[in-house]
């Protein structure tokens, strides 16, 4: 395995797990914590 695809699973991995917790929460304020999440992985 690749030290890419290992860093990609691991985001993949993070990312599943915000939306859980969202999900988990009730879609409540986290949603603004995963957007700006996710621009700073990209």
């Amino acid at each position: 395995m690749s030290a890419s695809s290992v860093a990609s699973n691991i985001v993949e991995d993070v990312l599943d797990f915000e939306v859980n917790n969202v999900v988990g929460e009730g879609i409540s304020g986290n949603r603004n914590e995963i957007q700006s999440g996710t621009r700073l992985l990209q």
